[in-house]
């Protein structure tokens, strides 16, 4: 008579696409749809909800958050207004009408600000009612994206005198606590501002973040560090290694590392040599999906520690797909798609119900009354929060 195998940590393999399904080690599978592994096991995804609509003819292009009064505000950014969202109310915060086809967003601080090649950067801060332009940017100068790294800023997807710089980026004036940089004045030698290149051969300046101390500049096929030196030059350069990114938007920081997806595999990295946590995994399956770079979106699931890498947006497909990476435990991989075309993903903390000893006494319970743990008391997880744009 067979006896029942007892199968342990089935879930601490995940998904293995790039070898032949008998090679699978236990525990591994050969595809997975809509489910995660974490801890040893494997779990269903989490659903969805509209948390709030901005309408129909609305395409939603960005979206980030701010503390304001002790309130996280939620800004979403689309193709001609940016809007607030703040107890189930959308407002209109813009500071004028917009046509911008892509946004990119940063905090600073206090403040918010939107950055589009269509437009002076936008921001919004402390009193403000509506978003307006980035006091003391330069007026021959636009970018797409802005990066802070301290008290600076650094502005990349340069245009300077109407000649497309995609190489250079510039770093502003180190801005007061809580304030913004007093000038962008890169050509005086007075002021701490400053304009530079990357070299030619590892491509356009894709996206950057902290990681320890430094800042990383990726660019298509290479990673830059940016080291503060305290001299006049502001900032000593060094190639890190030669992997970059496929897009911007295509990297997260978690715990001390960056997840990044390159142009031929996904890796991770402390500031050293890369490690392709893709290779021989994923990577055939990955990259052989895509249909459109510039959509690839990662995001940190930091209540979970996962890394959600959406890709492939087609609007013409209806759907959005996703790559799951945990990074505590075996690393596992798994895979999975979510209706409409994901362009921004964000974990917006929310400030959850805390529930008090005076609480439980209020409400006449004792205390060897309850049962189970005082988490369960508590709400106080991340929410993870999704734009989605409508064709």
């Amino acid at each position: 008579m067979s006896e029942p195998v007892p199968i342990r940590n089935l879930g601490s393999v995940g998904v293995i696409t790039d070898i032949l399904p008998v090679d699978l080690p236990p525990g591994g599978f050969s595809d997975a749809a809509n489910v995660v592994f974490r801890d040893g096991s494997v779990n269903r995804i989490n659903g969805y909800t509209t948390e709030a609509d901005l309408g129909p003819d609305s395409k939603a292009l960005k979206m980030q958050y701010g503390w304001v009064d002790g309130v996280y505000i939620l800004y979403v950014a689309t193709e001609t207004a940016i809007w607030s969202l703040s107890g189930g109310t959308w407002t209109d915060v813009s500071g004028q009408v917009y046509s911008a086809t892509e946004w990119d967003s940063v905090v600073f601080g206090p403040y918010v600000i939107f950055t589009s090649a269509a437009h002076t950067p936008q921001v919004i801060g402390p009193g403000d009612v509506t978003f307006g332009d980035l006091p003391n940017w330069p007026a021959n100068v636009s970018c797409q994206r802005m990066r802070a790294f301290g008290q600076i800023l650094i502005a990349m997807g340069l245009t300077i005198d109407a000649i497309a710089r995609p190489q250079d980026y510039l770093w502003s004036n180190t801005a007061p606590v809580n304030g913004l940089p007093p000038d962008w004045a890169y050509g005086d030698p007075a002021s701490n501002s400053g304009l530079a290149a990357v070299e030619a051969e590892t491509g356009e300046i894709q996206d950057g973040g902290i990681l320890g101390q430094n800042f990383m500049l990726y660019t298509g096929y290479a990673c830059h560090e940016l080291r503060k030196t305290g001299t006049d030059t502001v900032f000593a350069r060094r190639i890190v290694h030669r992997r970059g990114l496929i897009s911007p938007k295509s990297f997260t920081a978690f715990d001390a590392f960056h997840f990044c997806v390159g142009q031929d595999t996904v890796y991770t990295h402390s500031g050293g040599r890369p490690n392709p946590i893709g290779q021989d995994r994923i990577d055939d399956r990955f990259y052989g999906s895509f249909e459109n770079k510039r959509a690839t979106v990662c995001v940190n699931d930091t209540a979970n520690h996962e890394i959600r890498v959406f890709f492939n947006a087609d609007p013409d497909a209806g759907t959005t797909f996703w790559m799951s990476w945990s990074y505590r435990g075996e690393g596992a991989f798994s895979f999975g798609r979510v209706p409409g075309d994901v362009r921004d993903a964000l974990v917006l903390p929310m400030t959850g119900q805390e529930t008090t000893w005076e609480d439980l006494q209020n409400a006449g319970i004792k205390w060897s009354d309850l049962k189970g743990t005082w988490a369960d008391f508590s709400d106080s997880d991340d929410r993870f929060y999704l734009a989605w744009l409508r064709y």
